[in-house]
């Protein structure tokens, strides 16, 4: 997505820029630039939530090369409330008991086959 694509589109109330189109491992310059011009826009004017599992201090491996990393965490910080949530993953969670339950239930097919 273009800066001015995006600056265009958060217009309203609710700017969605997409899932993990920013944050994402080693994305290029031109991504860190976009969601900068995004949120330079929008400072001290509009209301912006973000979310994200990587914590400020890894935004240096997500936009490795971009030099506004700084500015835009400056940005975001400067008049906001930063929540961090810490705790169990959900998904994580459930896809352990998931793949538990699968495994009891091979286990158990195996054995059921192996009786007859």
């Amino acid at each position: 997505m273009r800066a001015s694509a995006a600056v265009r589109g958060c217009k309203g109330l609710r700017c969605e820029i997409g899932k993990r189109q920013y944050l994402t491992p080693n994305s290029d310059n031109g991504q860190a630039d976009a969601l900068f011009t995004v949120i330079a826009a929008r400072h001290l004017r509009r209301s912006t939530m973000i979310t994200t599992q990587a914590s400020f201090g890894q935004w240096h491996q997500v936009f490795p090369n971009a030099a506004c990393v700084h500015k835009l965490i400056d940005l975001l910080t400067h008049v906001s409330e930063v929540i961090e949530i810490k705790g169990e993953s959900f998904r994580l969670r459930e896809a352990t008991e998931r793949k538990a339950r699968l495994e009891v239930e091979r286990a158990q097919s195996r054995h059921a086959a192996a009786q007859r």
